[in-house]
């Protein structure tokens, strides 16, 4: 009798395990589970973040209503500042969303009853990140992680306050080369393109996207003939989708590039009548080719991939002769 009611219990224990594994695994909202909230920063209302250190210098600042433009210097490798800009990703809005609102996971208490070297938050530590939001600013000073994990104590200044955050923010922020580095050439879904125009020169070659197959697949066809697919329509503008940006141009490319003569360019039709135009170059020098695009999307000149390049020069008069 007692093994049977062994059994029972044992098999009661493991339905209410397998239980507690089931609805520990149900998505919750951990927004601010274990955390209290410091600040309240709108997104919108950032102007700008800059972060600091010893060895780099960043700039994320905001162009228009949702263009975010990184400037980057590395001091480390070059004294003077060498500076890399780009358009900061998407990863840019979870960045701005930390801060709104930002949670911390202690409130370590004020400055001045604190152990700031312990914490590697005194006036020495040269890492400083700083947010600009409706003409204020808040600065917080960065120090070292909690023990074993990925938290990290910072100082708020204008509140003179320890605290202990999640860390991996300010990672995005001081690693802003490799994650916040938008390479897309433009942000558009195959589905939303409407229409592409080409323009080589003085000629022109209309590409439309809003007709249907009998199976209700958008087609691309010519508008003289819409009911037509045109495969090589499909073909030259997936070839333009797989292009990544592979370095912005610096100020003096900028200035070079912008004295050539595109051999092609596109306009890519949103419904909404949103347009993003795309112009291809080629560079010339010491028997090299280089291939640029300047993208509205990205509002710069950016190097492509040599093979990418050549494939658009080589495929574009076919389509406007």
């Amino acid at each position: 009798m007692k093994k049977r009611k062994d059994v029972f219990v044992y098999a009661g224990l493991l339905v209410a395990s397998l239980a507690l594994a089931y609805y520990a695994s149900l998505p919750v909202d951990n927004s601010a589970q274990g955390r209290t909230e410091w600040l309240k920063i709108e997104p919108a209302s950032v102007s700008k973040l800059s972060y600091s250190d010893e060895d780099i210098s960043i700039d994320i600042s905001k162009r228009g209503d949702q263009l975010y433009w990184v400037v980057y210097r590395d001091l480390k490798k070059d004294p003077d500042g060498e500076v890399y800009e780009f358009r900061a990703n998407k990863q840019v809005q979870d960045v701005l969303n930390f801060f709104n609102p930002m949670y911390i996971i202690r409130d370590l208490g004020n400055a001045k009853d604190l152990d700031l070297a312990r914490f590697d938050l005194t006036e020495a530590s040269k890492s400083i990140l700083t947010i600009e939001s409706d003409g204020q600013s808040r600065k917080f000073r960065l120090g070292k992680r909690s023990y074993g994990s990925r938290e990290m104590y910072l100082l708020d200044e204008k509140a003179q306050h320890g605290l202990m955050a999640a860390g991996v923010t300010f990672d995005k922020i001081k690693n802003a080369k490799s994650t916040l580095y938008e390479r897309k050439l433009f942000e558009l879904a195959d589905k939303d393109i409407t229409k592409v125009t080409l323009t080589v020169g003085e000629a022109e070659k209309v590409m439309e996207h809003s007709t249907k197959d009998s199976k209700g697949v958008l087609i691309w066809s010519d508008p003289l003939d819409p009911s037509v697919e045109k495969p090589s329509y499909k073909s030259l503008v997936s070839k333009i989708e797989k292009i990544d940006a592979q370095s912005y141009a610096s100020t003096s490319e900028r200035d070079a590039l912008s004295k050539l003569k595109s051999f092609a360019e596109f306009t890519f039709f949103k419904g909404s009548g949103e347009t993003v135009v795309l112009k291809f170059y080629k560079e010339q020098k010491n028997s090299e080719n280089t291939y640029w695009v300047w993208s509205s999307y990205l509002d710069s000149y950016v190097k492509v991939d040599t093979a990418r390049g050549e494939a658009i020069e080589k495929d574009v008069p076919g389509f406007v002769n």
